[in-house]
């Protein structure tokens, strides 16, 4: 059985006594941040401008603290109603370019004058850690602008020359699965072709209607060097099929040859290809996380 014991303790409470340390000396002051506001400074805008409009030259006192992309908010003339812009450029370190938003709360009208504030407005990017450098090995030319043979390659199709006996296919619907477009149609002589008098001619179709030009004649006489281009006729309208066509390649005008064999060579173009790529372009150019990753890249 037990009991509950009663503790009479006489035991003083502990003074803490604290002892001071030598005070250390005041650090210096750091210095001051860059503002994310600026001021106008004289007339730097027209007195009225039109949605979206692009490149509106705006004098301010610094533009330190702005980047290309950046949304941002200008006072209009009478202080009364900002205006919302994102910065297209900055020409210099007393400048910026804005564009002027096609957004429901912008009116058309609204000026820039002098001693008005910019600051940041709306959704801001901020970088982050930056990605890693990228390593050119492409031995490409570095451009400001994408070429025109973005996507393009070069399809080779052998005839055995004496294996077309009538008109007809060739090739039959060959479905290469992605949007295309058919730029060129040439062939080239692997083995020349004996007797004289022979000949028939080469032209493609995109499902059942015939390209406008890429027809290509094939003769006794063109065909009877190795190594001979024979060029079609040049590519016209019609000359697009999407991912779910198919091209196929005809005879016409047959004069059976004995021997001779052909490459046709078919230029063609991958539009997915070309399309993505110009979509890439597009976005990296004209928004504001384009323009950010392009400025945290350089």
């Amino acid at each position: 059985m037990s009991a509950t014991l009663d503790c009479n303790c006489s035991c003083p409470t502990p003074v803490v006594t604290t002892v001071p340390g030598t005070e250390g000396a005041t650090g210096e002051a750091g210095s001051n941040g860059v503002s994310a506001v600026a001021t106008t400074s004289g007339v730097s805008a027209p007195p009225s401008f039109n949605k979206p409009q692009t490149g509106i030259l705006v004098n301010v006192d610094s533009s330190a603290g702005f980047y290309i992309g950046e949304y941002v908010t200008a006072q209009d003339v009478d202080g009364s109603e900002p205006g919302f812009f994102q910065v297209d450029d900055i020409p210099s370190s007393t400048s910026l370019s804005l564009t002027y938003l096609d957004i429901t709360n912008n009116a058309n009208g609204v000026g820039i004058s002098a001693g008005k504030l910019i600051s940041p407005s709306g959704p801001q990017y901020f970088p982050g850690t930056l990605p890693n450098s990228f390593t050119d090995q492409s031995t490409g030319t570095v451009s400001d602008s994408i070429q025109a043979g973005a996507g393009v390659f070069t399809l080779s199709i052998p005839i055995v020359m004496s294996h077309v006996a009538a008109a007809g296919d060739i090739l039959t619907t060959y479905t290469p699965g992605y949007k295309f477009k058919i730029l060129k149609v040439d062939a080239v002589v692997s083995d020349p072709a004996t007797p004289a008098s022979k000949a028939f001619d080469v032209n493609l179709e995109i499902d059942t209607t015939n390209l406008t030009g890429g027809v290509i004649q094939l003769t006794s006489a063109n065909c009877s060097t190795q190594g001979t281009v024979i060029p079609g006729t040049p590519i016209g309208p019609n000359n697009v099929g999407t991912a779910l066509q198919s091209f196929s390649v005809e005879a016409s005008n047959v004069v059976k040859f004995d021997s001779g064999q052909v490459s046709l060579l078919i230029k063609i173009q991958n539009m997915d290809t070309a399309d993505a790529i110009a979509s890439l372009a597009a976005h990296i150019g004209s928004n504001a996380l384009g323009n950010s990753l392009i400025n945290a890249l350089s």
